[in-house]
């Protein structure tokens, strides 16, 4: 079971007043747990200062970018000064690759994630595990549930999702949508291109138990070969936002 923690997070001067809400919550059921580690935050306390502050890069392409972008890049990159920390790394930056993918330390495999005022990121050495994906998603409200259900997964899938008794539809889709971007993220680096939702299918999603098995519908790489499957768990962080993860 996922469990909580209050260790303490960098502290940045222009944020002191706001009360920025961070932890840490245990992910992954093998014998080596990752932790992930998770800010709360008020979109509109972001000021460009924090990036000198906290000794964060502020690329050019985010300093063109829109005000929102700015913090959630800024919140997201200060989660993982605080996870590669733990590593021994926390004066370590994380530039932007060509598909905007960060590019991690060697050695080091992690994600990053944000939304709606809630940033994450995970860090760990590449052994155990060889990729690791992370993803947080508000609940899909029922205006957008028709027109994401189209994109994210197969007439067979949503039967399957519609039928389950403990979630509702909006519900089980937002978990479904979920893992398949940490799944995308934990396997980019090895697949090396682009690919959509169809590649995989879920195939089984236990509420009670907070975990989902995804299964390729096609080869993607040496190491993601079809019908293989994969296990993704998820934890909610707010009643309405849920956090889910892939390893591999």
């Amino acid at each position: 079971m996922e469990q909580s923690s209050n260790a303490p997070f960098m502290s940045v001067p222009c944020f002191e007043s706001v009360g920025l809400v961070c932890r840490q919550v245990a992910i992954a059921k093998e014998s080596v747990p990752i932790l992930a580690h998770i800010v709360e935050f008020l979109p509109d306390s972001f000021t460009h200062a924090a990036f000198a502050q906290a000794g964060i890069a502020y690329p050019e392409s985010i300093q063109s970018s829109v005000y929102k972008r700015q913090a959630e890049f800024f919140f997201g990159r200060f989660v993982t000064r605080n996870a590669l920390s733990m590593l021994g790394l926390a004066g370590e930056q994380v530039p932007i690759g060509a598909q905007r993918q960060p590019v991690w330390p060697s050695g080091v495999i992690g994600s990053i994630t944000h939304t709606h005022g809630i940033a994450a990121a995970v860090t760990t050495w590449r052994g155990v595990y060889q990729g690791i994906g992370i993803d947080v998603e508000q609940v899909i409200d029922q205006e957008t549930c028709q027109s994401v259900s189209k994109v994210v997964v197969g007439e067979h899938e949503l039967d399957y999702l519609d039928s389950l008794q403990e979630l509702s539809l909006q519900m089980a889709l937002t978990i479904v949508f979920s893992a398949k971007e940490s799944f995308y993220k934990a396997a980019y680096a090895t697949v090396g291109r682009i690919f959509d939702f169809s590649v995989v299918q879920v195939v089984e999603l236990d509420a009670r138990k907070q975990r989902l098995v995804l299964v390729l519908n096609e080869t993607l790489s040496d190491q993601f070969c079809r019908d293989q499957a994969y296990v993704a768990g998820f934890t909610f962080v707010r009643p309405d936002t849920v956090l889910t993860y892939v390893t591999w």
